[in-house]
């Protein structure tokens, strides 16, 4: 999914009022197919994973972790250009979110936090686990660096698995309406 998916899922959840659950139409998923009718269902785990990686910022960073990839040597590991690359994924995802937030849900007083985490997670992990990243500069070892590279993997697909639970929940903007009389 993109970045600016998952700015449009924040914004509907913002939308959604406190007892009614996020579902899979107002959450941006695809529409159902021509003759099949809307599901009302909320959105599956997977399809909220799939919203927090940050695939435009991914798409720049990985040709530029490969263009520094022919130039790294035991002698010259290029870190600063490597921790440079990965803070243009993880920064640049935030500051692409908000933007995108901002223009999707521009009266809101709601922070969208528990997509800002998920993004977060999603975007740190994706780029250890990359080849020529920042981790595999500080790690020597290709067999530690393979297996720290599938324990960060493993962390960061079981944060945001809890935080793509969270983001099931209705999201929650001050108190609860007031019960309707009669």
């Amino acid at each position: 999914m993109s970045v600016n998916t998952l700015a449009g899922f924040a914004a509907a959840r913002t939308a959604t009022p406190h007892e009614v659950p996020m579902t899979q139409e107002a959450s941006g998923e695809s529409p159902a197919a021509p003759g099949m009718k809307a599901t009302g269902e909320p959105p599956t785990t997977g399809a909220l994973l799939a919203k927090l990686v940050p695939t435009e910022v991914l798409a720049v960073y990985t040709p530029l972790v490969g263009a520094i990839s022919p130039f790294v040597t035991p002698e010259r590991p290029l870190m600063f250009e490597r921790w440079c690359a990965f803070a243009l994924l993880v920064g640049g995802s935030v500051a692409w979110f908000l933007a995108s937030y901002r223009l999707k849900a521009p009266t809101t007083k709601r922070f969208p936090l528990v997509e800002l985490l998920g993004l977060l997670t999603a975007a740190s992990a994706l780029g250890f686990v990359m080849p020529q990243s920042p981790y595999y500069g500080i790690v020597d070892d290709p067999i530690r660096a393979a297996i720290g590279a599938a324990f960060v993997g493993a962390v960061g697909l079981l944060v945001n698995s809890i935080i793509a639970l969270r983001m099931k929940m209705p999201s929650v903007i001050g108190p609860a309406p007031a019960p309707a009389v009669g």
